[in-house]
């Protein structure tokens, strides 16, 4: 995502434990690009300078988790803080746009990129994290499949029902067997 006219602001403490008022904040102290880069589980936040494109600063998101990195601000729905993190020193600083419809992108662009990426493979995890499921045939069970026939008389009917018994097997044949025939439109019989 790349947006024009963002703005930077030098943030004073939080007065509350409520979080940042962008009403406290005084004149932009920068202006210029934002672009949203995403690799892998990393997404990063680069204030880029209007002509040659050269970084100001950039707030990077290890893992998709927007939350420790960009607070809302309480007052507006346009600024956040943005946490600036260099080595083992760290700033904050005021970040926002003019335009309500880029401030929409810039925070739709986040909740997309943590749903997309970051929740899905939180959900992945856990998935591999539950036992598996025997869904094997035990002896004696059958699978019975109703094939439809291409006209209505019963002799092609009754051809076109499979049983498959718990050779696992021979399940496989009749699986294999069963797809062929439903591809070229064969009529197919035990």
């Amino acid at each position: 995502m790349l947006r024009r006219d963002a703005k930077v602001y030098q943030v004073p403490p939080a007065t509350s434990a409520a979080g940042h008022r962008a009403a406290d904040w005084k004149e932009a102290i920068w202006r210029g690009n934002v672009r949203i880069v995403a690799r892998g589980k990393t997404l990063t936040i680069r204030l880029l300078d209007n002509g040659a494109d050269s970084l100001f600063a950039q707030c990077v998101i290890p893992n998709g988790e927007h939350e420790l990195y960009v607070e809302r601000v309480v007052d507006s729905s346009r600024y956040w803080v943005l946490k600036i993190v260099n080595g083992s020193r760290h700033a904050f600083i005021g970040f926002g746009f003019s335009d309500r419809g880029d401030a929409f992108d810039f925070n739709a662009c986040l909740a997309d990129f943590k749903a997309t990426w970051v929740d899905k493979a939180k959900e992945a995890e856990v998935m591999d994290a539950l036992p598996m499921k025997d869904l094997s045939l035990k002896d004696g069970e059958t699978i019975k499949v109703n094939l439809p026939g291409r006209s209505g008389r019963p002799a092609d009917l009754a051809k076109q029902v499979l049983v498959c018994q718990s050779s696992s097997q021979w399940l496989h044949s009749c699986v294999l067997s069963l797809c062929t025939s439903a591809m070229f439109g064969d009529s197919w019989a035990l």
